[in-house]
């Protein structure tokens, strides 16, 4: 469904909303199920509801009778949904390309901070800097630690199971489409799974070029 209402796109936008609008794509729920899906609230998916009843996203698909208020199943009114950049308002696709991004890599980047804090004050460590130096194959390192000599050992068994890092590396056309297919290889194998931890994985790769 190509969506035209700008305030349906607004909800579709929110990468927020569209988490909860998640659990009804496609198929049937009730907004119990939902907030089981989610691990929500009810009343917090029950206002989301309302909200995509209001602007056309979901449709109630039927009601099952019980003892009191009858309970009602939902379903988006159709099965996947283009939000065109002119139904938008951002000013710019980039603008909202960086929009859609930025909160989420905000709270990728908190929940890394604490993690690694957290380990590193269970080790001993209570003081962090950035260390600049020049690695081993010439190129300038700059990375967070705990004092001059103390790297933060996320390799050990113990540690959290997490990672924050940029790499600059010259690339030709061909290696830079190998490594695109293994990182995508890579989401698809980890991306999906249920009934552990939920984390955050962040793969990106672009060419750098002049401003």
């Amino acid at each position: 469904m190509v969506v035209k209402d700008a305030n349906a796109a607004r909800v579709l936008a929110d990468p927020d909303a569209r988490r909860f609008l998640e659990p009804f794509l496609g198929r049937e729920r009730s907004a119990r199920d939902a907030a089981h899906d989610l691990g929500e609230n009810l009343d917090r998916v029950l206002a989301r509801v309302r909200r995509f009843l209001r602007v056309g996203l979901l449709c109630i698909t039927r009601q099952e009778p019980r003892a009191g208020r009858a309970v009602k199943f939902y379903r988006t009114v159709a099965d996947g949904f283009f939000i065109p950049y002119g139904a938008t308002e951002f000013e710019s696709f980039e603008s909202w390309f960086v929009a859609e991004f930025a909160r989420r890599e905000e709270s990728l980047a908190l929940s890394v901070s604490k993690e690694a804090l957290a380990w590193g004050a269970s080790r001993g460590h209570h003081t962090v800097g950035k260390r600049v130096f020049r690695r081993a194959d010439g190129s300038l390192g700059a990375d967070f630690a705990f004092g001059p000599q103390d790297e933060l050992d996320l390799l050990h068994p113990a540690a959290p199971a997490i990672a924050y890092t940029f790499a600059f590396t010259d690339l030709d056309h061909e290696s830079a489409k190998d490594l695109q297919r293994e990182l995508l290889t890579l989401a698809e194998k980890y991306g999906g799974r249920r009934g552990g931890q939920l984390y955050s994985v962040r793969l990106a790769l672009a060419p750098v070029r002049p401003e």
